[in-house]
């Protein structure tokens, strides 16, 4: 995958001189998996370079081999207070266990540079409320549907969702690594199965939902889809052996989450549908899963999606829309500028591929979590 950039501009020069002076590409600390190397760990790293300023948001991302979506390696996710940040961390699956350790405030064991990055997350996570930590689970290559590759891998990152449920943070699963979820499932600590592994798609989603209900939903990526879009359509490139899931006929009762369907797959390319496929409704469109929300009553939340933001193609924006959105995300002066760049462009053509290259910005830059209450601008709102 190539690397994206991000601008994030706060100021009245242009939007190309703003980028390339306020962007940090994540080339600089770059996921060296996504470039073919395959190293026999994860290096433990924190992506963005910025300790001076507090957190608004805390995200860590787990992964074992080749990564296969990479966004929060390769673009910078942005804070909508330019006072705060939003630290990324970079973990392989035999962090794990160290990390828990320092969580519950155990003796660390492990090399000084990684007992570093891990009390710096811990530090992070202290200074923000828990729904604004987020544990990504990447698609990666030691995932499939056959688990999470090692056995100890599988024991690891249960006992990290328990600790994550119990301290009402948020997780997320995409494509290969929720292929391993659904097969490793523990009820004890997930509580009942609700996903079946339909099969994979191999080329792209076309993604259906209601604009509404993603602006509510304590997801700040989410919550942009929404305020961008007018009538609720995404499509996704996929990849080859990208899942196609969807939830259980009856949606399985329980008292230990409530199952939220954000999104629906009403076409997966390369996909045959089955008789028997359990399909999800939004409005009056049917299809697979796309992206499901699980909220526990501790009010811990697991996200799930069939492809990957890092991917987006297209979304049915509007340039109000976009510019509404990227001022609430940027700040003024970057609607502003946005705004003054749309009208210099004359073709009608190039005019709508700067406003998709926009809107994919912000989706990719945006936290799939909410943002803290000391943010100095709107935060995420809460179910």
């Amino acid at each position: 995958m190539g690397n994206r950039n991000l601008s994030t501009a706060r100021n009245s020069k242009s939007l190309k001189e703003s980028r390339k002076d306020r962007l940090k590409s994540a080339t600089d600390a770059s996921c060296f998996t996504c470039k073919g190397q395959i190293p026999d760990a994860v290096h433990a790293r924190r992506i963005d370079g910025d300790e001076t300023k507090k957190p608004c948001a805390v995200i860590a991302t787990f992964l074992s081999g080749h990564s296969y979506d990479c966004l929060f390696q390769n673009v910078l996710q942005c804070s909508p207070d330019p006072e705060r940040t939003v630290p990324v961390f970079m973990f392989d699956y035999i962090h794990i266990q160290p990390i828990l350790a320092r969580l519950r405030k155990q003796t660390l064991k492990f090399e000084r540079e990684t007992a570093r990055i891990i009390d710096d997350f811990a530090q992070c996570i202290a200074d923000v409320e828990n729904d604004c930590v987020l544990f990504n689970f990447e698609c990666c290559s030691s995932c499939s549907e056959q688990g999470f590759g090692q056995m100890e891998h599988k024991a690891d990152i249960m006992e990290l969702l328990r600790w994550i449920i119990s301290n009402r943070h948020n997780a997320m699963f995409g494509d290969f690594s929720l292929k391993s979820l659904i097969t490793e499932w523990e009820s004890a600590i997930l509580g009942p199965n609700p996903f079946i592994n339909l099969g994979e798609c191999s080329t792209s989603i076309s993604l259906r939902f209601d604009c509404e209900v993603l602006q509510a939903c304590p997801n700040a990526q989410l919550q942009n889809v929404g305020r961008m879009c007018h009538e609720g359509h995404a499509v996704l490139t996929a990849m080859p052996s990208t899942i196609v899931y969807s939830v259980l006929p009856g949606n399985p009762q329980t008292d230990v989450y409530s199952l939220h369907i954000l999104t629906i797959a009403e076409r997966s390319g390369g996909f045959t549908r089955r008789g028997s496929t359990p399909l999800l409704q939004i409005g009056n469109r049917k299809g697979t899963a796309g992206h499901i929300m699980l909220r526990y009553t501790t009010g811990a939340c697991i996200f799930t999606s069939a492809g990957h933001w890092i991917e987006l193609a297209h979304l049915d924006v509007s340039e109000e829309g976009v510019i509404k959105t990227s001022e609430l995300h940027f700040g003024s002066d970057y609607a502003k500028q946005i705004k003054a760049e749309v009208e210099m462009i004359s073709s009608e053509e190039q005019r709508r591929q700067f406003i998709q290259e926009q809107a994919r910005q912000i989706v990719q830059s945006s936290a799939p979590c909410c943002y803290s209450k000391h943010t100095n601008n709107t935060r995420s709102v809460h179910y």
